[in-house]
């Protein structure tokens, strides 16, 4: 089941730097809320039509998190571009340059690789961190031709911004020293954020939800199947790139934030698969609030969306093998709330 959210208003997805009135001014916003926000936020709608109880938290599960672009007739569906791929950051030019395969000597790591992942080009770039990719360039041109269809994060969303004051609960007046600032985000009306879930039950047609740190509203409602057939495309298109390959080596891309229990992974995938490279962003420190215990969660550090591995498949696995493979070393609490969301991607030109 896929189910487009479409925000009615501003929203806040507050970042992972830490906020206090008094101690820091100015709390971030991210582009796209934590998956767990997402999920709250459909669980929450539930609760309040009496579909679900507190209990039935196993009952809602969210796959993927994709976002909706409606500007033409057939609609666009974008993920974030896997961070092998570059750019001249201070180019007009709209050339893409890939991640190249070089044996790594004379290097000192805390998880040593046998080879290292560079990009293709003596020019000055940097990884597209800021960035979505159309999802059908995973399997399509894009391995062929090297050029991807990307959008930015300024081409989504405008920014805004709040002020306010903190007060005192008896009296009502503003604090002394208590002035701060919130990052805001809009999104552009022909943008979306689409959600494959799955629900054990009848799941509302349409309604409103509220999403985000100030709970603003936003509509939902469940896209007929005609709709998402790119994103059916996207699996029975990777699975037939995988088949097509011979020597068993492919990417494993991540994108959600995704938590592994030795940190980044390699020790935990190393033990099924041959990792050659990695390419690891910045770790995304995700909390939240524990309505059962009425208390914020511990931080949690994540591997950030695109991040990628270059695995080999030593053990002949097939690809619903490899996928079960992958699937089973995440931490199966996590599972059902969005994050550990990933691809198995071909190697370019492979």
């Amino acid at each position: 089941m896929i189910i487009e959210i479409r925000p009615l208003d501003t929203l806040f997805f507050r970042d992972g730097k830490p906020f206090g009135m008094g101690e820091e001014t100015w709390s971030g916003s991210s582009v796209l809320p934590n998956p767990s926000v997402v999920w709250g936020a459909l669980f929450s709608m539930l609760l309040s039509r009496g579909l679900v109880k507190q209990s039935d938290e196993h009952r809602l599960q969210i796959k993927k998190f994709f976002l909706y672009d409606q500007i033409n007739a057939a609609g666009s569906v974008y993920l974030p571009v896997p961070l092998d791929i570059y750019e001249e950051r201070k180019s007009k030019s709209v050339e893409k340059y890939f991640s190249k395969l070089e044996t790594a000597e004379n290097v000192v790591s805390n998880y040593p690789l046998p080879q290292l992942l560079s990009p293709n080009t003596a020019k000055q770039v940097e990884s597209l961190t800021d960035a979505f990719m159309d999802i059908r360039d995973f399997y399509g041109d894009y391995y062929l031709e090297g050029t991807p269809t990307v959008v930015y994060m300024g081409a989504i969303y405008e920014k805004d911004y709040k002020i306010g004051i903190g007060r005192n609960k008896n009296s009502k007046s503003t604090e002394e020293g208590l002035l701060y600032r919130i990052e805001l985000m809009e999104l552009h009306p022909e943008w979306r954020f689409w959600v494959e879930m799955e629900f054990a039950g009848d799941f509302p047609s349409e309604g409103i939800v509220k999403l985000g740190g100030e709970g603003k509203t936003a509509s939902f409602r469940i896209m007929p199947e005609a709709a998402t057939k790119d994103i059916k495309n996207l699996n029975i298109g990777l699975q037939n790139k995988f088949r097509d390959n011979k020597d068993g080596c492919f990417k494993l891309y991540f994108s959600s934030p995704t938590f592994f229990s030795d940190g980044c992974g390699l020790q935990t995938l190393g033990n099924h698969f041959e990792v050659s490279a990695a390419i690891i962003g910045r770790p995304k420190s995700i909390g939240g609030f524990d309505v059962h215990k009425n208390e914020p969660k511990a931080m949690l550090k994540a591997l950030p969306p695109g991040t990628v591995y270059y695995l080999k498949n030593t053990s002949g696995l097939t690809y619903e093998e490899t996928q079960k493979t992958v699937a089973g070393t995440f931490p199966k609490e996590l599972n059902s709330k969005g994050y550990n969301a990933f691809e198995i991607l071909p190697l370019k030109n492979s």
